[in-house]
């Protein structure tokens, strides 16, 4: 249990583990509850994660290697990058993007039309209301930027 719970929620892990997959000549799926709340419209990537009581509205996107906790509501219009973690009890508003590899934590809000970049964390019960920079560390109601994350080196 614990030991796969903390591979699938490290970023990095499931990425290597998307192209290993893609290597072998297998199409990875994602793992959605039969107990989350998902409009047709919505895209789901592959090897991404949606867990009980999610709701999923119109027209958003989520892609591969994601997280969708239990209990996040996403409205309409919304854009998840590649390998971002929403814990439980996440609500996002429309129109919203978060960049890839961001983490938002137990609770976090985010207001309509707020753009998250990549590689962010949220503290959780924090309330975003403005743009965040990349690698930006953020906390609070409303939520304020209080430090900054390393910037990630590729290995190519």
């Amino acid at each position: 249990g614990y030991k796969v719970a903390s591979i699938i929620n490290d970023f990095n892990y499931r990425v290597a583990l998307l192209d290993k997959i893609r290597q072998s000549g297998c199409e990875p799926l994602a793992v959605i509850s039969a107990r989350a709340h998902i409009h047709p419209s919505v895209h789901i990537g592959a090897l991404s994660f949606v867990k009980d009581g999610a709701l999923i509205d119109v027209n958003s996107y989520i892609a591969e290697a994601c997280i969708v906790d239990n209990g996040c509501v996403i409205a309409h219009d919304n854009l998840l990058q590649p390998g971002v973690r929403l814990a439980p009890g996440v609500c996002l508003g429309s129109n919203i993007v978060i960049g890839t590899g961001s983490i938002l934590g137990v609770g976090v809000s985010v207001n309509t039309g707020v753009k998250i970049g990549q590689h962010c964390i949220i503290g959780a019960g924090s309330s975003v209301t403005q743009n965040i920079p990349d690698y930006s560390v953020v906390e609070g109601v409303p939520g304020k930027v209080i430090g900054r994350r390393p910037v990630l080196r590729s290995n190519s």
